[in-house]
């Protein structure tokens, strides 16, 4: 027995709008992201507890990364699972608070963060 499936089709003007408003909302958090990412970072500096900070930073990058696939961002979402696997890997080995991988990783998800946001205003 075979089960036949249906599928809605998307009507292009319909989600053209909403899509773009999404869009636009990921956009403009980039600004707290990048924030957000900056302050991780700083944790990750003060290097009590390397293992806590990294699994932070990994559980930041995957909300990210989520985020910029469901917004259509793919530098983002490039950027941010190098983040997430960097930092899981770093957690897991327990690796010291300059890990090579996982700073570069951040530095280079910090850094498109903030060019991803320049220029966008709330309307």
């Amino acid at each position: 027995m075979t089960e036949s499936r249906t599928r809605a089709v998307p009507i292009p003007g319909a989600l053209s709008g909403r899509s773009e408003k999404v869009r636009r909302a990921f956009l403009i958090r980039l600004r707290s992201d990048r924030v957000r990412l900056t302050i991780l970072a700083a944790e990750l500096t003060r290097g009590a507890d390397t293992a806590h900070a990294f699994e932070k930073i990994r559980l930041f990058a995957h909300q990210v990364r989520g985020d910029a696939a469901a917004s259509d961002a793919a530098e983002v979402h490039i950027a941010a699972h190098a983040l997430e696997r960097a930092a899981g890997a770093a957690a897991v080995l327990q690796a010291d608070n300059s890990d090579v991988d996982a700073w570069a990783a951040l530095e280079a998800l910090r850094d498109l963060l903030g060019t991803a946001s320049g220029g966008i205003t709330p309307s």
